[in-house]
């Protein structure tokens, strides 16, 4: 509980706690061989010895060693917006190899499944918000004026953001951009909307029906987890009734932006 409050950002977080985290997640290959066979390290044999395959995999992996106390909250914690998902989802996925002390266990299973419910619905609305203004307003405006790079950033910024709630809505940690997709094509709930982010990208698509196809199945699943009762099609709404559902007030009075 003391750990979860402090992931939150509650300001009444006890001084002295202590959350553990790993400093760094994703392990180089090269940085694993020079850690093969020593105490505390993987157990790959004598560095010679190392199967290419499994040195292969190391980036993957997590090395316990690494893990390092990172934070001792003072009585303000810091906001939830400075939890950056892709380190969560690298610390949450992959195979531990080697954890002695049981520490990065342990921090690992309080990160699981995804953030503190009041976390998920914060960072959730934000990206709600940033799908409305880049895909919904600003991207048929770019086009209109014929604005190519302008209408280019703006389906980006839609993207990356469509993607980050679909992982939020499936309650699991957004990875690293370069593999966002594939992992959220991959989630049990709306695939199909990540399928129709692809197609934003393919040669003639029909880009603004497929943005609002997106925010459409996007809306049906926040009405199915009763985070909305709105019908506005504008994204907008839904992160405001969203916001609404987020019960510690330190969080829900955070700009709409942060997250």
């Amino acid at each position: 509980a003391e750990f979860r409050k402090i992931f939150a950002g509650e300001p009444e977080a006890e001084a002295g706690a202590e959350i553990v985290v790993a400093r760094n997640f994703v392990v180089e290959a090269q940085t694993l061989r020079a850690f093969a066979g020593k105490p505390g390290g993987y157990a790959f044999g004598p560095r010679a010895e190392a199967p290419p395959q499994l040195l292969a995999r190391a980036a993957q992996v997590i090395r316990a060693a690494e893990l390092e106390p990172l934070h001792r909250a003072p009585r303000a914690a810091p906001p939830a917006e400075s939890a950056s998902a892709r380190y969560f989802a690298a610390a949450t996925s992959g195979e531990v190899f080697d954890d002695p002390l049981g520490e990065f266990t342990r921090v690992r299973e309080a990160l699981l499944p995804c953030y503190p419910e009041d976390v998920r619905l914060k960072k959730l609305a934000a990206r709600l918000f940033t799908m409305a203004q880049a895909g919904q307003y600003n991207y048929p405006r770019a086009v209109k004026r014929g604005d190519a790079v302008a209408a280019s950033l703006a389906l980006a910024e839609f993207t990356k953001a469509a993607l980050s709630a679909l992982h939020l809505l499936n309650r699991r940690y957004a990875p690293y951009y370069k593999w966002l997709w594939r992992s959220a094509a991959e989630l049990p709930k709306l695939s199909e909307a990540a399928r129709e982010t692809a197609a934003l990208f393919e040669p003639n698509a029909e880009r603004e029906n497929l943005i609002e196809s997106i925010c459409a199945r996007v809306r049906a699943e926040l009405a199915a987890q009763g985070l909305s009762s709105s019908d506005d099609p504008f994204l907008v709404a839904q992160a405001v009734e969203t916001t609404r559902r987020i019960k510690s007030e330190y969080l829900r009075k955070l700009s709409v932006t942060a997250g």
